[in-house]
């Protein structure tokens, strides 16, 4: 196991070095262009900082896991897990309770949630005493 986080660290290693001397590389001739055309030194250093630190960024990026993906892991790793099988309930039934589609739901209320006013027919909820329109007293 060690031997092959050896490997990989070397390999890695390896891979940053080359990726530094491209870089290096590429900034040197980016700074030859951008002389050569006499463009202003602060334009040039921001240009060059800002160049840098983006692929030092990619390259030396720390390769740990974010909080998301420890929270929720791959759909492989999901997928060998074991978990406790839910119990299932079974729902009895005793032979003297009816059955839903024997219940009828035909029943009123004892008082209408909606009137209408006798006289001028405007809408009025229950809880209303008079018409506010012409003052009919509400059933």
């Amino acid at each position: 196991m060690e031997n092959v986080n050896k490997k990989t660290a070397k390999k890695d290693g390896i891979r940053k070095s080359i990726s530094l001397i491209f870089l290096l590389v590429i900034l040197l001739t980016l700074y030859y262009i951008l002389i050569k055309f006499r463009t202003n030194l602060i334009i040039i250093i921001l240009v060059m900082s800002f160049i840098l630190l983006t692929f030092l960024g990619l390259i030396f990026k720390n390769r740990r896991k974010r909080f998301y993906s420890r929270l929720f892991p791959d759909k492989d790793k999901r997928k060998n897990q074991t978990y406790r099988q839910r119990e299932e309930f079974k729902l009895e039934v005793e032979p003297h309770i009816q059955k839903l589609s024997d219940i009828h739901l035909n029943f009123k209320y004892r008082k209408p949630l909606i009137n209408k006013c006798i006289k001028c027919g405007m809408i009025l909820p229950s809880y209303v005493k008079k018409c506010p329109i012409c003052g009919t007293p509400n059933k």
